[in-house]
């Protein structure tokens, strides 16, 4: 299974610490002396480089302060009994909150604790990472533990193909100390130390290691003839087999792409179409973009969300669908006095100027029209946009 698993002693070594190879899933664990942020931020990039699933890595920052978010908004719309609000700003799970209540809620059990009014759960990012690659949250907090370990290893995702990958790795250590790393792979993929006479850096071919004499960098190169099966890349270091590192390489298509991402952005696809089934969109287009139809009830009508509490709409709670003519609410006019012909008389006997005359007209029945005006239907200021519906 394991190609050049080294010495007996060293192979002792290995297989103590082979559960926690086999659980670091991340494509990759980095070494690097320096401050906390940093090391996370290396390690992140890691993750990202290793993802098998279309999910974006974030840092455990980010995590946190959207799950508290998000973990806030539902527990207000559990206790008042409404929907989340669309409007605000979820970060990393705005569209967990988009995909609707079934979303809402698997992403509640997730990242909300229950028993604490909903807050956001401890672990919110251990969840988060493990929907990234599985053990990936192991993985980060192992390179985090791992900074001040003398190695760094540089993984250039450029890099990384189907049949070929290659990295560096960079010894910190000084003052003339050395450290021999030892490489090992499963057995569809062979990894070998580039042997081009770097100074301080000796390669031991036969025991496909490299000795790190002081601050120096080797490089290692791997290659497989297969594309189509998941292979592993482990490097450790001969005097602490406990600093290691692990990187799966995942399978590849014909068309030379990572097969575990493509396969979680199908069934993201396949997931998005099911959730959206029955969906009724405006588009700023001519026509329905491919997999939508017109939705043709919405032809020169106005949108009404349906009441369901039957308070609102005086046809009450309708069926999804049906259709309301246009109307006028029911009101009465007041006939302005302007509306009747008639003459003025000046009351009789003697009016000083400046005060008051009695008016007089001439009664109409039915009193004459004001005279035509508006257009030809009653609407509000609007924008015409194309409806088109998910079948």
């Amino acid at each position: 299974m394991w190609q050049n698993i080294i010495r007996g002693d060293q192979f002792r070594g290995w297989k103590r610490h082979r559960g926690l190879a086999i659980r670091l899933t991340i494509g990759a664990i980095l070494w690097l002396c320096g401050a906390t942020a940093a090391s996370a931020e290396q390690c992140l990039d890691l993750i990202r480089l290793s993802r098998v699933t279309s999910q974006q890595a974030a840092s455990e920052a980010s995590v946190e302060h959207d799950a508290r978010t998000f973990c806030s908004e539902y527990a207000s719309a559990r206790a008042n009994n409404r929907q989340m609000n669309a409007g605000a700003s979820y970060g990393l799970f705005a569209g967990n909150v988009a995909g609707g209540i079934a979303s809402q809620e698997a992403t509640a059990s997730k990242y909300c604790d229950s028993a604490n009014n909903y807050g956001a759960k401890s672990d919110s990012y251990m969840q988060y990472a493990e929907t990234i690659s599985p053990g990936a949250y192991e993985s980060y907090q192992s390179c985090l533990k791992l900074n001040n370990a003398g190695v760094t290893i540089n993984f250039d995702p450029a890099a990384v193909k189907g049949d070929y990958l290659s990295l560096t790795v960079s010894s910190t250590v000084g003052g003339g100390g050395k450290m021999i790393l030892i490489a090992a792979t499963s057995r569809g993929a062979d990894c070998n130390w580039l042997d081009a006479h770097v100074q301080n850096v000796t390669v031991d071919a036969a025991h496909r290691s490299a000795t790190l004499d002081g601050q120096s960098q080797a490089a290692l190169i791997c290659t497989r003839q297969s594309i189509s099966q998941q292979d592993i890349v482990r490097i450790w270091a001969s005097n602490d087999p406990a600093v290691q590192f692990t990187y799966m390489w995942d399978k590849y298509t014909p068309e030379n792409l990572p097969a575990g991402v493509l396969q979680s952005l199908q069934i993201s696809t396949e997931k998005l179409l099911t959730s959206t089934k029955g969906q009724v969109t405006a588009f700023n287009a001519g026509s329905c973009p491919a997999g939508w139809l017109e939705y043709q009830p919405a032809r020169g009508r106005f949108i009404r969300g349906i009441d369901s509490t039957g308070q609102s709409d005086p046809d009450g709670v309708r069926v999804l669908g049906s259709l309301q003519n246009d109307e006028f609410r029911l009101h009465t006019h007041a006939r302005p006095r302007a509306v009747y012909e008639g003459h003025i008389q000046p009351n009789s006997g003697n009016v000083p100027p400046g005060n008051f005359y009695a008016y007089n007209f001439d009664s109409f029945s039915p009193a004459p029209s004001t005279g035509p005006a508006g257009g030809a239907e009653t609407r509000p200021k609007n924008v015409a946009l194309l409806y088109c519906e998910r079948p």
